[in-house]
């Protein structure tokens, strides 16, 4: 019995041990300045605006980081150098890479979701074709920038797939109100009338009647 009770005992604590050693090879992030710094690698990472957004993570712990005393878990980018870039459980996209990061127009979409998340595998739309999309693309980089006015709205995101970065998408938003379909990009503060480039895709998810 006395055996019995020892083996079990010295199972659990290999397994504690096993455990303990997997979750001691995460990073532990800190930060320096505005920057946040892993001790491991050296990499200095900078947050990123919210127009960037990864197609897929991995599922196991890459680094964590507290601050304020509560953690976040940050995940690697599939496809993409985890000294270079991740994502955390809260959304937060961290970059540390010297090349300077795309504007909207050097990204060079491809192709277009609409969706009500981050999620294009259930988006309401998707346009592939070059001359709808350089339509939408023209009407954004041209278009008058507007102070964002959303009140009473539906929103949608629009996000680009690139042959250029295959790893991750840049991502916009569409504000449906009663006076039009607006392209907005929440992170630099401005939207411009779309006009009935988008209305064909969205309406029959639009719920124009509760205005």
């Amino acid at each position: 019995m006395k055996k019995n009770t020892l083996k079990t005992a010295g199972a659990l604590i290999s397994a504690l041990i096993l455990l303990l050693s997997f979750t001691s090879c995460s990073s532990k992030l800190k930060l320096k300045g505005s920057k946040i710094v892993d001790p491991k690698t050296g990499s200095e990472y900078v947050y990123v605006p919210g127009n960037f957004i990864p197609k897929s993570v991995s599922e196991e712990v890459y680094a964590t980081f507290r601050y304020n005393g509560v953690s976040v878990k940050y995940f690697e980018i599939e496809g993409l150098k985890p000294t270079e870039w991740l994502y955390s459980e809260i959304g937060d996209l961290i970059y540390s890479g010297n090349e300077k990061l795309p504007t909207f127009t050097e990204f060079g979409a491809k192709k277009m979701f609409i969706c009500y998340n981050n999620d294009v595998m259930f988006s309401l739309a998707e346009i592939s074709n070059s001359d709808s999309l350089a339509e939408i693309i023209k009407c954004y980089n041209e278009g008058e920038k507007l102070s964002p006015n959303y009140f009473n709205a539906n929103t949608y995101r629009l996000i680009f797939e690139s042959d250029s970065y295959k790893s991750i998408y840049y991502m916009l938003n569409l504000v449906v109100t009663p006076e039009g379909y607006f392209i907005y990009n929440r992170f630099e503060g401005y939207m411009v009338d779309a006009g009935d480039l988008l209305s064909p895709y969205v309406e029959p998810y639009s719920y124009a009647e509760d205005y």
